[in-house]
């Protein structure tokens, strides 16, 4: 299974800095020790704009999905306005702001209706409120 991680973050100095996605990047994406702080600490990270790459581990609805981290066992949930089409097991590349999952006010940023049954469980979690995913 691939994987990458962490590609930026903007809003304060970061150790990987404005990174460009290259082939560098992309080896070096695996890395927990360069890439790894969202998805062990994503407190860090709240209210900053991200842009994360990642495969595909579920599609949750036709607006959300879950990308893994570098390491086994870690994902992040990606919500956005627009239909996604991503396909699992597909690699993504996804730039929003990292947030907590607050059902409504979610769908208030969005401008959207999500299914309150499908997403009562992630209610809390940390999430990507996507601007822009590309696959």
């Amino acid at each position: 299974m691939m994987s990458l991680g962490l590609i930026s973050a903007c809003a304060e100095e970061r150790p990987y800095g404005d990174a460009e996605l290259d082939e560098e990047i992309v080896e070096d994406a695996a890395d927990p020790e360069l890439y790894g702080d969202l998805f062990t600490d994503p407190g860090v990270f709240l209210g900053d704009d991200v842009t994360v790459s990642g495969e595909v581990l579920e599609v949750i609805d036709p607006r959300a999905f879950r990308i893994a981290g570098p390491r086994a066992g870690d994902s992040l949930l990606v919500v956005s306005a627009p239909p996604h089409g991503v396909k699992e097991d597909e690699v993504v590349k996804v730039t929003g702001q990292l947030d907590e999952l607050e059902l409504l006010r979610i769908e208030e940023e969005l401008d959207t209706d999500l299914d309150d049954d499908v997403f009562d469980p992630y209610e809390g979690d940390y999430v990507v409120v996507a601007k822009a995913v590309d696959h």
